[in-house]
């Protein structure tokens, strides 16, 4: 009389199970603190808005116009915006670097 089910080992594909445990078991990448991995945070109770720090500014640059955009507008300076609406400025990002 046999065992049954599982009497036998089941051949095993070695680079398949070890690409599921490493997709299983390998450590976290950190995620932002600011929107805990999200893309968007909550900056008071009714309103949110995307996560400056996880944007990836992959949109394109909307130029600032000075009658419109008073305190944020330098004149001779790189007047561009992130379209994803972050509020980054393309001058602060060359800063940056």
């Amino acid at each position: 009389m046999s065992a049954g089910k599982g009497d036998s080992p089941r051949p095993v594909n070695g680079d398949k199970y070890r690409s599921g445990y490493d997709r299983i078991f390998r450590k976290k990448t950190p995620v932002c603190k600011k929107c805990n991995g999200t893309g968007w945070y909550q900056y008071d109770d009714i309103h949110s808005t995307i996560c400056n720090k996880c944007c990836q500014h992959d949109q394109g640059w909307w130029e600032l116009e000075k009658e419109f955009h008073g305190k944020s507008y330098i004149d001779g300076a790189d007047n561009f915006c992130c379209r994803n609406g972050c509020g980054t400025m393309r001058r602060d990002i060359s800063l940056m670097k």
